[in-house]
């Protein structure tokens, strides 16, 4: 049950929002974005993702740790420039004034390719809390991921 003195929809907007956000901010990486990445977790923010990536150091704690972590991998390649991720059927289940969980699903794709590829998907499970100033952040973010998907064989369609 819901016990906020504004209207649900618009709560769950602003949740949304910052899933939406934390996409934009690592994909279009701007001036700014390790800072504007990092505003996005409460300052001690915990990030994990299920199964480990060979060479990180996950689980991260803090948010400017998580920000440099996720950018750091960001920019250990040209390839790796030019991937977007795609955050869909956002959820917002357990909603207070201040706290909600929140799952969604990553759609992880890889555009340096002629057609653009989904390299794997996976689950984002978060918790998030409203701070003192209003504004909704990620307090835990766990991600499980299905990997290899770029690696499965492509089907050709049948000439005609």
């Amino acid at each position: 049950m819901t016990v906020t003195h504004e209207p649900q929809s618009c709560v769950r907007c602003a949740i949304t929002d910052l899933v939406s956000r934390y996409a934009h901010i690592i994909d279009r990486r701007g001036a700014d974005a390790v800072e504007e990445f990092a505003a996005l977790f409460v300052e001690d923010a915990s990030f994990d993702v299920l199964p480990r990536p060979e060479g990180t150091s996950f689980p991260a704690r803090g948010s400017m740790v998580i920000a440099r972590l996720m950018f750091g991998r960001r920019d250990a390649g040209d390839a790796v420039a030019k991937r977007r991720h795609l955050m869909s059927s956002v959820l917002v289940d357990d909603l207070t004034e201040s706290r909600a969980r929140v799952s969604s699903v990553l759609t992880h794709m890889r555009l340096d390719q002629p057609v653009p590829t989904i390299i794997n998907t996976g689950f984002y499970d978060d918790i998030v809390v409203r701070g003192c100033d209003g504004q909704w952040r990620f307090e835990s973010r766990f991600l499980t991921m299905e990997y290899g998907l770029a690696k499965r064989p492509r089907i050709e369609s049948p000439t005609p």
